[in-house]
């Protein structure tokens, strides 16, 4: 009797997930990405020099709530792929960017998960050249780079984004990302 009550709350967990999986195919000529409240660039094409995969354990902290997820995250020339799941490996998400094209998949309903773009522009910020991330960056606004440390800066000088960064297996990661003109936090370990 507890057997067949286990199976079928695994079956009505597992059809509750499917049944708020959702797709969306969007073109990131037209998404706009906020580098603070008041000022939206276009998200821009990603390119990138080495071919990387990371696992990684993101905690998030914003408004005082902190939520760990598991991430799988794929880098190479001009596509990122990521795919986040819950650390009970429940999967949240997965997202493909390729030649602006942005192709995403919820397992879980939208609302609950940070906007798409937002989460391709931190990637972008951690991993792109300086020069690139220069060329889309607003009038003013600066980047600031050394060896274990990146920093945003608006055009009144304010702090927005700092990424820290720490050597690991020949590559530059970022460990750590704050974001001010939105109040959350990103601590990424490495699996």
């Amino acid at each position: 009797m507890l057997n067949k009550l286990i199976l079928l709350f695994s079956i009505l967990i597992t059809l509750t997930c499917t049944a708020c999986s959702s797709s969306s195919r969007d073109s990131a000529q037209t998404q706009k990405v906020f580098l603070e409240p008041n000022q939206s660039v276009v998200l821009p094409k990603f390119t990138y020099e080495d071919k990387l995969s990371l696992k990684q354990l993101m905690t998030t902290t914003y408004q005082d709530k902190t939520h760990s997820l598991i991430v799988f995250l794929n880098l190479d020339k001009d596509f990122i792929e990521i795919k986040g799941m819950s650390t009970s490996f429940i999967n949240l998400f997965s997202v493909k960017y390729h030649n602006g094209i942005i192709d995403t998949k919820y397992y879980v309903p939208k609302l609950l998960l940070p906007s798409v773009e937002q989460v391709l522009l931190d990637i972008m910020l951690c991993f792109e050249d300086d020069s690139k991330i220069s060329q889309f960056l607003p009038t003013g606004y600066k980047l600031k780079t050394s060896d274990n440390t990146r920093e945003l800066l608006n055009n009144n000088d304010n702090l927005i984004y700092k990424i820290s960064y720490e050597k690991l297996n020949e590559h530059n990661l970022a460990v750590k990302l704050t974001n001010n003109a939105f109040n959350y936090t990103i601590t990424i370990k490495y699996l």
